[in-house]
């Protein structure tokens, strides 16, 4: 084992130089030029590493396309590893605030969510060739180019590989306590909508039926349809009504964030949310409410808690001790849970700030143990050998 973590260790420098190449590299989920010089840059690092790379195009986007990158093994079982390309930064911010570190950390846009992620897959798959390792029926890498608004267009090219392979390891940040995810709420958009009847609001108010009022008690009442012992949240976040203050309004309208560890927690919010829809408080009025469905919930399961036990054994052989929790944060993890497959979360460089802002961050020393932490698992979950 001290072998492998030599190569981790020394394979550092060139880690840093291309993390910070793909960090300064705008790549915001719509911007198509940039994700495309993401995907070549990481399509012919997988070539150099002798594996079948594969381009999907997504439709109506120049050039921005998925990437999936395949080695054969000798092994027995086949392992998938997800990444994605895609950040939620603007064009420009990479100039603004390019790749830096100190002593500690790594900064800049996309740095641990999930640039970490992705150098620190295509390095586990240069450390296993370097060392001849081949312990694995397959390996396949996908990075995907929209993950961060949810994966339209990788949804089904992920949940069709997770359907044949045995494993799936995904490379979002490690938790800031040094974790991996052991599950992932599902997400849905609840729109309820009110129709009323518009009034003039000084000399005939009670002629109207007041719709944005209908709205505030069916925001009160839905809200508490959140079950806090099964960590079922509903939180509304938009609200619009009416065009003019002189106008009693006849429409209305409100979405709120819905997040449930269960997949029967999402049927029970549509169910008893339109049976408050069909009472109104406020006469003549008409709710309606909608659940979009995202991602589906990545529940706890004892697949998971397995391949957590051996990751936390894997990680005391340098010492080092692996926590492990769940997020509200929806992930490419659900899908691969979805389609059947035995996940694992949150196996990249361990943040160390919040993502998706200017404080986003990245934890230098977990650069080696992280990489350790991944040769190993796919060591011994290809062959299903013993930890």
């Amino acid at each position: 084992m001290q072998g492998i973590l030599e190569q981790c260790e020394q394979i550092r420098p060139e880690f840093m130089r291309l993390w910070e190449k793909l960090v300064n590299i705008d790549s915001g989920s719509d911007y198509s030029p940039g994700l495309r010089q993401v995907a070549e840059i990481v399509g012919e690092f997988c070539a150099r590493q002798g594996m079948e790379i594969t381009y999907h195009p997504v439709a109506a986007a120049d050039g921005k396309c998925n990437v999936t990158a395949r080695a054969a093994g000798t092994g027995t079982k086949s392992i998938l590893l997800l990444a994605h390309m895609d950040t939620v930064f603007p064009v420009g911010t990479a100039a603004a605030r390019p790749f830096r570190t100190d002593a500690e950390y790594a900064y800049g846009p996309g740095v641990s969510d999930c640039k970490g992620g992705v150098v620190l897959a295509l390095y586990t798959m240069h450390i296993l060739k370097k060392m001849n390792n081949s312990s694995y029926r397959h390996v396949t890498c996908c990075f995907n180019c929209d993950e961060e608004i949810s994966s339209p267009d990788s949804r089904d090219l992920i949940m069709e590989l997770a359907k044949r392979h045995d494993y799936v390891l995904c490379l979002e940040p490690g938790q800031a306590n040094d974790g991996v995810i052991a599950w992932r709420k599902g997400v849905a958009k609840l729109k309820v909508t009110v129709a009323g009847k518009a009034s003039h609001s000084g000399s005939d108010p009670d002629k109207g039926c007041n719709a944005l009022l209908e709205l505030s008690h069916q925001i009160n009442r839905i809200s508490m349809l959140a079950n806090r012992d099964k960590e079922t949240t509903v939180t509304f976040t938009k609200m619009a009504a009416g065009d003019r203050l002189n106008v009693v309004p006849d429409y209305a309208e409100a979405w709120a964030d819905v997040r449930a560890v269960y997949a029967e927690e999402l049927d029970r919010i549509e169910r008893e949310a339109q049976a408050l829809a069909a009472s109104a408080t406020v006469a003549g009025t008409r709710t309606a409410v909608e659940l979009r469905r995202g991602r589906p919930p990545f529940f706890p399961n004892e697949g998971t808690q397995q391949l957590i036990d051996k990751a936390k054994k894997i990680y005391a052989e340098l010492g080092r001790s692996l926590s492990q929790s769940g997020a509200g944060g929806g992930a490419d993890a659900n899908l691969a849970a979805a389609a059947g497959a035995i996940v694992l979360d949150s196996l990249g460089p361990v943040k160390g700030g919040p993502n998706h802002t200017a404080d986003e961050k990245a934890r230098l020393d977990s650069l080696a143990p992280r990489l350790y932490l991944l040769v190993r698992l796919i060591t011994a979950l290809g062959g299903e050998a013993a930890i």
